[in-house]
């Protein structure tokens, strides 16, 4: 995360589906950590690219 802000990454979006690890990751700089089995996170169930 700190890398990616450095580099101007934005926003900074963490996915994981440990409380800790997304904790972590708000600690580290992320924008938003997010639970991936979370039925109600944004975008859960679409997917991108091929």
């Amino acid at each position: 995360m700190e890398i990616a802000r450095l580099a101007g990454a934005a926003p900074l979006i963490g996915f994981d589906p440990l409380p800790q690890a997304r904790e972590r990751a708000l600690v580290l700089g992320a924008d938003l950590a997010l639970d991936p089995a979370d039925p109600t996170a944004p975008g859960h169930g679409r997917r991108t690219g091929s």
